[in-house]
């Protein structure tokens, strides 16, 4: 299963939204439970981010039920953005977000500094390795 295709698919979309069915939200948790963020891009993490950010920002007008999926979908959105987080792949996506950041949210750059800051404080050596890998030789 692609994650970046997942995230963006119209199922996602609309689970968040308020007029979701039970099967909507149904495949949405399965879809997220099951998706590996080894192999998520910048595309993935931003819609991942944005997801997170509107069921923040939505739960004010919904009812109970929609307010607890709201609730589990913010938790399982941070848990995959945490999972992704301990992965190689963070550093690469976290710098492309950095490093063109001028177009972006703020959440967006926030959970970007924020994964960039806990991988250099607990991944030391493979940020180490990062940079000796992308600096010039010196001659």
């Amino acid at each position: 299963m692609d994650i970046n295709a997942t995230l963006a698919s119209e199922n996602f979309a609309a689970a968040v939204d308020s007029s979701a069915s039970v099967e909507q939200a149904s495949q949405v948790f399965a879809e997220l439970r099951s998706l590996d963020t080894n192999f998520l891009n910048t595309q993935g993490f931003l819609t991942l981010v944005r997801q997170l950010n509107i069921t923040t920002q939505s739960s004010s007008a919904l009812n109970s039920s929609q307010r607890r999926f709201h609730r589990d979908l913010f938790r399982l959105a941070n848990q995959k953005l945490v999972e992704f987080s301990k992965t190689h792949q963070a550093w690469q996506v976290v710098f492309e977000i950095l490093l063109n950041s001028a177009h972006l949210d703020d959440q967006s750059v926030f959970q970007a500094a924020s994964i960039l800051k806990n991988k250099t404080m607990f991944d030391y050596v493979a940020f180490r390795v990062q940079l000796d890998a992308n600096a010039a030789p010196s001659i």
